[in-house]
Order: C-alpha cells, then structure tokens, then sequence
C-alpha cells in the first residue's frame, strides 16, 4: 500500500524551520566574517555611529539611566538566573526535554559568545563619555546574545503550548521587544557598535533555532502526549 506524505501543519514545519537555519546562518556568518575581515565600509559606518550617539546621550543624562536598567536584564547575572528559574519551573512540570532545551541554549551561547569575543577581539568603541565601563571583545555583544537566546528558546517553547495564534504572536512580539531594547541600550550606552548587536541577535536566533532539533524538539511536546 503506497504511503501518502502528510500535509498537516508538521509536515511544513520542518522544510520551514531548515529554511530559517540556512538564512539565519548566512546573515550570520558574512556579518561575522565582515567584522573579523575588519571591513572598512562596516567600521567606518560602526564607528560614526558610536560617536554621534554617543555625542547625543551626553546631553541626556535621564536617557543613560532608563538604558542602564534595560541593560541589566541582559547581563550575565540576569540571564542566568533567568534561565535557572525557567529550568527549574520546567523540571517542577516535568517538562525535562524543555529544562534540557533551554540550559543547553545557555551553555551553548556562553561557550560560544566568549569563543567570538576571544578569537574575533574587537575593540570597544572609544568615545569621549564613557557611561558604562567594559574590557571584553566587543563582538558580539554578550548582553544581547545572551537575552536573545534564552528569549527565543522561552518563546520556541511556549508557542508549542498555546492554542491561540494571537497569544503566539503577542509572545513573539513581546519577546521581540525586550531583545530589542537591550541590544538598543547597548549602543547607546557606547559599549558596542550596530554590528555587534546586530551580530549577538543573529547568532542567539541561531543558536536557539539549531538546538530545537538537537535537544528533543520541545515545540511539538504538546503533540505527543
């Protein structure tokens, strides 16, 4: 008897997912391959950039402070305890393909955000007011690939979980904005350039993207009860 292929929503979901792999992975790759090539039309636009913002937070001393504390939501410390609760409030629920998705994303970032920062070792823009002090590689920006990864793999988790599409989009949505805005905070605070944020949220889409097959596939958990 000849099999028929399925035409559900699964049976796209995986020529979909592939597809979002080999553009995210493109993007990726020639940003990172441009900033470690040390492109000159990339670091002369990076670099006006840094200076004219920096030029303008100067002068806005109430703006440095609301992008200082949306800053911290991804800092490293943040990050990691945020991702410990969600590991944990998944282990409570035995959820242990979901706890296991989302601390391989954490681990798998962090050896990869250093591994760039160390082998890559941008510098980090000089500009005349420095708000906030940092020695790390500039590229990629760790804040903001920490946040979009765990955000991403909070989202790729949930969104198998819910019925309706609008919830789905409203998790995307907000996720969408809370990487954003810690990426936006980084440049105008003068610790990283366009490209390392832009780079950190390539590479933490990635990252979570790639892992979803690997770990267990939790966005389809629901449909194999």
């Amino acid at each position: 008897m000849r099999q028929t292929r399925s035409s559900g929503p699964h049976a796209t979901r995986y020529p979909a997912h592939r597809v979002l792999l080999v553009v995210l992975a493109g993007a990726a790759g020639v940003l990172t391959v441009l900033v470690a090539a040390a492109w000159a039309p990339l670091m002369q636009f990076d670099e006006a950039i840094a200076q004219a913002v920096n030029v303008q937070m100067a002068a806005r001393p109430g703006l440095v402070d609301v992008a200082g504390v949306v800053t911290d939501v991804g800092s490293e410390p943040a990050v990691q305890a945020l991702t410990g609760v969600v590991v944990v409030a998944a282990l409570l629920l035995r959820r242990y393909r979901v706890a296991a998705y989302v601390l391989v994303c954490w681990m798998v970032e962090y050896a990869v955000e250093n591994g760039l920062k160390h082998g890559i070792g941008r510098a980090r823009p000089v500009v005349p007011d420095e708000f906030v002090h940092a020695t790390t590689g500039s590229y990629p920006s760790g804040h903001t690939m920490g946040i979009t990864v765990l955000a991403v793999s909070v989202v790729v988790v949930l969104v198998g979980l819910v019925d309706r599409r609008w919830w789905r989009w409203l998790l995307i949505a907000g996720a969408a904005v809370v990487i954003v805005a810690v990426a936006v905070s980084r440049v105008l605070l003068g610790v990283h350039y366009p490209s390392d944020v832009v780079g950190a949220m390539l590479l933490g889409t990635l990252l979570a993207a790639v892992l979803v097959p690997v770990v267990g596939t939790p966005v389809v958990v629901r449909a194999q009860r």
